[in-house]
């Protein structure tokens, strides 16, 4: 079994030492392994998530790049960024933190959500402005006038994954952790991920929901989840 921290910097296959405490993979196979039907991919994780654990949901970006899939129910964890000012509406910016912009570039399509549920498909981000800590992200489809998307809904911004709905549509399960990078610097990571055919716990998979398994073609009993 491979050795990785959990606070180093982990790129999946590029040559690297990473020094610090032994991180334990999840126990992801029924099996203890993948077994030779097991379908796999190669995925390319977006710069700008960190410490991406194996056994999370992922879907993909219009650039074929991959990003945490982002449930029905509202949960504040890496696959969403939360405003930090309210959004004002029939305007076309918001606010995050600049650690959470790193996860964004210019040309990335959003969607804007909040906890009622409402989506809004923000369309492509054209600027990334930073100052003292903020960054204001601006994109292309203004909202309307009823809009309310309001830190006390928690409203937030993910990257657009699908085509209806929550604009999020799962699309893999990772294999193994990897560190995407934070911030500015952050470089994204090549990882592997299961497509189909094996049974696996459902204990790791953190953002796995009904939507997620009928979009994987998956069947969830007792603690277990079977990809067809």
């Amino acid at each position: 079994m491979a050795i990785n921290t959990a606070d180093a910097v982990t790129h999946g296959d590029i040559p690297q030492i990473n020094r610090g405490v032994q991180y334990d993979y999840p126990h992801l196979y029924t099996d203890g392994f993948p077994t030779n039907s097991t379908m796999l991919l190669s995925l390319k994780m977006k710069a700008g998530y960190g410490w991406i654990e194996a056994g999370t949901v992922v879907a993909e970006d219009a650039n074929g790049e991959f990003v945490p899939y982002v449930p029905t129910t509202y949960s504040d964890n890496v696959a969403v960024s939360p405003l930090v000012a309210d959004h004002t509406a029939e305007t076309a910016t918001v606010q995050v933190s600049e650690l959470e912009s790193g996860k964004y570039a210019v040309g990335d399509v959003i969607v804007l959500a909040n906890d009622d549920p409402d989506y809004l498909d923000g369309g492509a981000i054209t600027d990334i402005s930073v100052a003292n800590g903020i960054a204001t992200i601006t994109f292309t489809n203004a909202s309307g006038a009823g809009a309310d998307f309001t830190t006390a809904k928690s409203a937030h911004i993910y990257v657009k994954t699908g085509d209806s709905g929550k604009f999020s549509t799962a699309f893999a399960i990772t294999d193994k952790p990897v560190d995407t990078g934070v911030g500015s610097g952050a470089l994204g990571a090549q990882t592997s991920a299961v497509i189909a055919n094996t049974i696996m716990y459902a204990a790791p998979m953190f953002n796995l929901d009904d939507a997620a398994l009928t979009a994987l073609g998956a069947v969830k009993f007792s603690n277990r989840v079977f990809i067809k």
